[in-house]
């Protein structure tokens, strides 16, 4: 449901601001190594809450060279060392064997502060992961699903990063449930972090023999049962409202 509804917010929720909307994907994970010789991970990045834009360009495009200090001024605002946003400038060097020369020229004369990476030496990697066959194309990345945001124009990218940042917001102020704890007291197995609803207890033993099996109609938030019938040895716990499922394993002694 949560990697559906991302698809949805970026479809529908960005087409004010995109003039051609086409259907988000699953930004392809990749591993490069920038410029200044520090190693970043896509997933890692995004895992860790942070948005990432990527920014393929070329030294020698015009576009490019008008929108970076422009994308210096997004990674400035947003994230600056990386702190909540990435601004990553993958060089598209399509055979420039000049690249590291041609990269520090571009940096010194039209800026980039953020992260940039040359394909020079890998160009069937993330050129081809992305389709990239022309400069400048810009996307966004959500983190926690891994959303590719489609082709953005460069006055998007702004907007875009609001809208991620909102469903972000959306997502981190639900109420986080907690799961029931389930632990053995005196021959009593004790239950915490119920809900109301009526719930199953079965237990098992190792050869997957159901040994006790009692039906709870009104929970509350801890229950007791007593589990002196059974003999010594491990067996696992399942708990189960009839929608979701809660697992455990306990060990009943002498």
């Amino acid at each position: 449901m949560k990697l559906q509804f991302f698809i949805l917010v970026l479809i529908f929720g960005f087409s004010s601001q995109a003039q051609t909307v086409v259907r988000a994907s699953i930004a392809p994970d990749f591993t490069m190594v920038s410029m200044d010789n520090d190693t970043f991970n896509l997933y890692t990045e995004l895992d860790a809450g942070k948005i990432v834009v990527l920014d393929f360009f070329q030294t020698g495009c015009p576009s490019c060279q008008q929108n970076t200090p422009k994308l210096d001024s997004v990674w400035q605002a947003y994230g600056y060392y990386g702190d909540s946003l990435w601004v990553w400038g993958i060089e598209c060097s399509f055979g420039d064997s000049n690249y590291v020369q041609h990269i520090n020229d571009f940096e010194a004369n039209y800026g980039g502060q953020f992260p940039i990476f040359s394909t020079f030496q890998n160009t069937d990697s993330v050129l081809t992961l992305y389709g990239i066959t022309w400069n400048p194309q810009y996307y966004l990345i959500c983190p926690d699903s891994k959303i590719k945001q489609p082709r953005m124009e460069i006055t998007e990218v702004d907007s875009v990063i609001q809208a991620c940042q909102q469903i972000l917001a959306s997502i981190n102020s639900r109420p986080k449930e907690t799961p029931p704890v389930v632990y053995l007291s005196n021959n009593y197995l004790r239950i915490t972090n119920l809900t109301n609803n009526p719930f199953t207890i079965s237990i098992y033993n190792l050869l997957g023999q159901n040994v006790f099996m009692q039906h709870i109609q009104s929970a509350g938030q801890e229950t007791t049962v007593s589990v002196l019938g059974l003999r010594q040895g491990v067996y696992f716990v399942l708990l189960s409202d009839g929608k979701k499922n809660y697992s455990s394993k306990i060990f009943i002694g002498k």
